[in-house]
């Protein structure tokens, strides 16, 4: 068995397979891909590679996918008045038990501008409401999520936590 890292903009080389049958398998994809399947793949007595529909190649190509992503909607509004959105709530998203998504990569926008107090890391997103606009969370893969509100607008209590699924 050979293990190796891949370096974007450059191919891998592995010299030396005897001629037989071989496995390449991806066990950790990049970050905002999916893993792609394995692959299996012969080398000839010729050291040419067939796979799949390929033959003759001097090269496995491994294609992943990005894994794609989705936008939501938060909504922070007054329980006697679901029309009213309320400013100065501080409100995050984290995994939920079993998910393990990177928020890194995640934006956040009310009115098309990045959103108030906005913050996003490895663990969490986090920003504040403001008054007339809900805020647009892009960048969500599919997966299980709490939003809990960190602060309340002046006023108001806190809200319990809610869990949320997004669907592919």
């Amino acid at each position: 068995s050979v293990t190796f890292k891949t370096v974007a903009d450059y191919k891998t080389v592995i010299a030396g397979l005897a001629a037989g049958k071989y496995v390449l398998t991806e066990t950790t994809a990049p970050e905002g891909y999916d893993k792609a399947d394995p692959i299996t793949f012969t080398v000839g007595e010729d050291g040419k590679i067939s796979y799949g529909s390929v033959t003759g190649a001097d090269t496995v190509q491994m294609k992943d996918k990005k894994t794609p992503t989705f936008s939501i909607n938060i909504s922070k509004v007054d329980a006697a008045d679901a029309s009213k959105e309320l400013a100065g709530a501080t409100l995050t998203i984290t995994n939920d038990t079993g998910n393990s998504f990177d928020f890194s990569n995640v934006t956040a926008k009310q009115n098309g501008a990045t959103a108030d107090g906005f913050k996003a890391d490895k663990t969490s997103v986090t920003f504040k409401t403001v008054a007339d606009y809900k805020t647009v969370i892009a960048g969500l893969a599919a997966g299980k999520y709490v939003l809990t509100e960190t602060a309340a607008p002046e006023g108001y209590d806190k809200a319990d936590p809610i869990s949320f699924e997004v669907d592919e």
